[in-house]
């Protein structure tokens, strides 16, 4: 005996055919915006889809719910799910069938190993959603659009190379910047800041430590520290302000799978320098602009073209 769908888009998929032309339309409304229905009391669903309050709850009952309250309740605990980076039941599913044939085949296919790494990219990615605090994301772009110098600290794989990456976003905004991922000169640079200046650091575990000495050099001279890297770490908790991101953005992954924490990362940072670039704006417009023209006199002017990408 196969097991009761468990989601409502789940649910959805197994009524479907037997739905009237009303309540199809009421479930692609729903797939196509499961927020609207999350977020709204009845009377808004019914305005929104010009269908009678009755209707839509004889639609909720037709999936098994008791009424719209039911219906919208589980709703609303699947777009939390969703936000906070917990992932969907299906991609679950999708994601153990692929690896559970690995294992028992000794391989994966390549239409399997693109689905595999997209439903672990889009994971990685809702876990960066959800775990971004704004409040602490703000703050860091604040201070490095302040600041008098920004050094850029990571080691290891994807944090080093996310590190040059943030180098990469911020010295195109004419920011004065230096991204470091060998442990010497790491603490070398820590030791040249002071106040008025920032250290930014980058890591999935928080525990390296040429990064820990590196802020405390740097909080001793007086620089600002901030980063992206587990809270509950030594390194998360030195650091003054810091956004949380590391293994959980990296669950149930083949062991042959490259890391998808390093797409978290990178939605982080591209975060922060979006909002640095805003409050720069006319420093930010200028700086940019050379770097396009700078770029256009090697091939000419190439429309769309990223600054330097």
């Amino acid at each position: 005996m196969s097991a009761a769908p468990e989601t409502i888009t789940q649910r959805i998929q197994v009524a479907m055919p037997g739905l009237s032309r009303l309540q199809r339309r009421l479930a692609e409304a729903y797939l196509e915006d499961p927020a609207r229905f999350a977020n709204g009391m009845l009377g808004d669903i019914s305005a929104a889809t010009d269908a009678s309050e009755p209707s839509i709850v004889r639609f909720c009952v037709r999936l098994g719910y008791s009424g719209y309250r039911e219906f919208r309740q589980h709703a609303i605990r699947e777009l939390e799910h969703r936000q906070n980076g917990e992932p969907t039941r299906e991609g679950e599913e999708v994601r153990q069938a692929l690896l559970n044939g690995e294992r028992e085949a000794g391989r994966l296919s390549m239409t399997e190993i693109r689905e595999l790494l997209r439903l672990s990219a889009v994971d990685a990615l809702d876990v960066a959603f959800g775990g971004t605090n704004d409040r602490a994301a703000e703050t860091i772009a604040q201070a490095i659009a302040q600041a008098r110098r920004v050094v850029i600290l990571g080691i290891g794989g994807s944090s080093a190379i996310i590190a040059q990456e943030a180098h990469n976003r911020l010295f195109r905004l004419n920011i004065a910047c230096n991204a470091y991922n060998d442990s010497y000169m790491q603490r070398m640079a820590a030791a040249t800041l002071g106040r008025g200046d920032v250290a930014f650091f980058i890591s999935s575990t928080g525990w390296p430590r040429s990064l820990l000495d590196s802020a405390e050099l740097a909080r001793h001279y007086g620089a600002s520290c901030v980063g992206i890297c587990p809270t509950d770490s030594p390194l998360g908790r030195v650091l003054d302000t810091r956004i949380s991101i590391g293994a959980e953005a990296a669950r149930e992954i083949d062991r042959f799978q490259p890391s998808p924490l390093r797409y978290a990362q990178l939605f982080v940072l591209d975060a922060i320098a979006f909002r640095v670039a805003s409050l720069l704006e006319r420093q930010a417009d200028q700086s940019l602009a050379r770097a396009r023209a700078s770029v256009a006199a090697l091939h000419g002017v190439i429309p769309h073209q990223p600054i330097g990408d």
